[in-house]
């Protein structure tokens, strides 16, 4: 995936996979060329979103039942009470937006999904200050079972799926 999006958006000719390189939290990116990109998967569902401006995550969930109690430690404590109240938020697209952060800010889990709060109520195109960076946030519904998510430093990045 990541290959074809590379020759698609960024002419790339090589006819075998880029050389990458991590930095010191294990993420990777291309070497010697401007961009970053990001994979997920789950289920039935594989995707792959690459820039070449600025940062980008992605993050694609199965919805499956759930005990919400059992992920209060990785909420902040409004979004955990959001929930449990069921104020019309959807666990799925919170914690897959989320995760899109943490992976796009290139730290993993060393920078806590407790740190910040998304807006709520969710609408594409609202952004999130977290670890000194502006978020543009996307997500989608993939059918019923799925919920995918980006989230990008340039509000430029257009969010195509194929």
């Amino acid at each position: 995936m990541l290959r074809y999006a590379l020759k698609k958006h960024v002419g790339y000719q090589g006819s075998h996979f880029p050389k990458l390189h991590y930095n010191r939290y294990g993420k990777p990116a291309v070497m010697g060329m401007k961009g970053a990109f990001n994979l997920s998967h789950a289920g039935d569902w594989a995707v792959c979103a690459y820039t070449t401006q600025g940062d980008i995550g992605v993050d694609v969930e199965k919805r499956v039942p759930i005990d919400i109690h059992d992920y209060q430690e990785v909420l902040t404590p409004e979004e955990f009470t959001q929930l449990v109240q069921g104020g019309n938020v959807d666990f799925f697209r919170l914690w897959s937006l989320k995760e899109a952060i943490i992976k796009a800010d290139g730290r993993g889990f060393a920078l806590s999904p407790t740190t910040f709060t998304l807006p709520h109520p969710f609408a594409n195109g609202l952004t999130v200050d977290v670890a000194e960076k502006r978020w543009y946030l996307y997500s989608q519904d993939i059918g019923e079972e799925y919920v995918l998510s980006s989230a990008s430093t340039s509000y430029e990045n257009r969010t195509v799926f194929r």
